[in-house]
């Protein structure tokens, strides 16, 4: 099982979607601009377009910010600088998360290889995330996901803050230490990932209050478990195993940090409900939210690999679990990267 070379060929895949172009001169004709785009899917591209009434808009689906305008010319930001493009949404999901966890991937595999070009595609992507985290992403048409951003950039810093000069190091510690938190939202593992953030930012930081915060949530996540081993993702209403998963791999995270005997039991018992649900063939989620994501078997794997370390007494029968899935994944890989779900269907129909 080649992870890293999986990984690398998602991640270079991926690469050809990030945005590059950071500054645009657009010619000013009356109330009409032209200019080039660089654009990751149609090339460069002329662009004819009437001037914007406010100071953000979107050409082809990439984000602008005018920054400055006169009569013959206007200075475009590129505000979507970093960010990794949706070719079926034809947009940035700012207010997702894709562009985080690029940057976390990128570090991962920076830490492998060393190369300085994975640590430059790890900063662009942080400086999108620093720079549209502070209105919530302009053009985002969801709720911006914050607990899932926070996560993956306080992983990313860990990675690579040796690496960083001392001015990125100053400004990713302030985005860091004043990031906001979804704290409305009470599914289990959207909790899981609070608790192990700010666990991670008072071991990163020493910020008493994160400690206190992860105490009152590991706590709220203990209470979402069944005496089957499954957790609830909402509370005595429902149950994904996709979700299960997931709270599983935040737990080991939060084991490897801790070192809990406690948190060590909670995770071993999630495992053995969950390995209840994996088919012959590999197959496992189907039932529940998020049935046959891709995210569902990523975490799988993960979950049933650190199982393996976890308790070694059982490891020939987790591998054999993680055999089947891995296979089974597989089975759907193309040009080098998973669809979003695991079916035969077009990836606009998915």
């Amino acid at each position: 099982m080649d992870y890293l070379t999986t990984a690398e060929s998602i991640f270079y895949w991926l690469t050809q979607y990030q945005i590059s172009q950071r500054q645009i001169v657009a010619r000013r004709e009356k109330e009409e601009i032209n200019f080039t785009l660089e654009h990751p899917i149609e090339g460069n591209i002329e662009v004819k377009e009437p001037l914007p009434e406010g100071k953000n808009f979107r050409s082809h689906g990439v984000g602008l910010r005018i920054i400055q305008k006169d009569k013959q010319k206007v200075v475009l930001e590129v505000y979507d600088h970093g960010g990794i493009f949706d070719p079926i949404d034809y947009s940035i999901p700012g207010d997702h998360y894709a562009t985080t966890h690029f940057a976390l991937l990128g570090a991962i595999l920076f830490r492998e290889r060393q190369q300085e070009d994975l640590l430059e595609r790890v900063r662009k992507a942080i400086d999108f995330h620093l720079r549209t985290s502070k209105d919530e992403y302009y053009f985002g048409t969801w709720g911006y996901h914050w607990d899932f951003q926070n996560y993956a950039f306080l992983e990313t810093y860990r990675l690579v803050n040796g690496f960083l000069s001392n001015e990125e190091t100053k400004r990713w510690i302030k985005g860091l230490k004043s990031y906001r938190e979804n704290s409305k939202n009470s599914l289990t593992n959207w909790i899981a990932m609070r608790a192990y953030s700010s666990l991670l930012r008072h071991k990163l930081f020493g910020t008493p209050v994160d400690k206190l915060k992860f105490m009152w949530r590991i706590r709220r996540v203990d209470k979402a478990q069944h005496s089957d081993g499954c957790y609830d993702d909402q509370r005595n209403f429902s149950r994904p195993i996709q979700y299960h998963v997931f709270t599983l791999a935040l737990l080991h995270r939060l084991y490897d940090l801790t070192r809990s005997e406690k948190i060590k039991k909670h995770f071993l018992a999630g495992v053995n409900y969950f390995t209840k649900f994996i088919d012959p063939d590999g197959c496992f989620n189907y039932l529940g939210r998020g049935q046959e994501q891709i995210f569902g078997y990523g975490v799988a794997i993960y979950v049933l690999e650190a199982a393996k370390l976890v308790d070694k007494t059982k490891a020939p029968e987790y591998q054999d679990y993680l055999s089947r899935v891995w296979s089974y994944l597989c089975k759907f890989k193309r040009d080098g990267h998973f669809p979003l779900v695991l079916n035969d269907r077009k990836d606009e129909e998915k």
